[in-house]
């Protein structure tokens, strides 16, 4: 996959019970920014594939790190709902924006053992995670958070 090799991730993302709290801790223990806080909804018309639900996001950097953290809403049974009931509160996945070739990246993870957990359309174009034997890749065909000089 030559597209992980000769580019930056762009986010890393947690799954947490409490989002706002998660930016909190960073932005007072590790002076890091605040940048936004938003709640997205995962209705089954934006859904290729998984479980449709709500999700709270709080995004935060630190230098040019970004930690987007998730917070489950509701009792459905998504994605993130799942990896925190079975693993706790953590680093749930490492994200890739703009990728070129969406489509054959996909293709060529899927070919190497990944499977997609969960996938969706969204305004610029689509996103899904895959996983493989507890690494969660995060892909993206377009947009997503950008910080100010990206």
């Amino acid at each position: 996959m030559s597209f992980l090799y000769d580019r930056n991730p762009h986010h890393i993302g947690f799954v947490v019970p409490n989002a706002d709290e998660m930016g909190e801790v960073l932005t007072k223990s590790l002076a890091c920014r605040r940048l936004t806080s938003y709640t997205v909804d995962l209705p089954s018309d934006v859904l290729e594939i998984g479980t449709p639900g709500r999700v709270k996001i709080v995004l935060a950097e630190l230098g040019k790190l970004l930690f987007e953290f998730i917070e489950p809403i509701g009792d459905e049974d998504t994605v993130w709902r799942r990896s925190l009931h079975a693993r706790g509160p953590g680093m749930h996945h490492v994200a890739y924006t703009e990728v070129p070739g969406y489509e054959s990246a996909v293709r060529g993870l899927q070919e190497t053992g990944f499977e997609i957990s969960v996938a969706g359309l969204f305004d610029e174009g689509r996103w899904c995670y895959l996983e493989k034997s507890g690494l969660v890749i995060e892909l993206m065909s377009a947009g997503g958070p950008r910080l100010a000089d990206d």
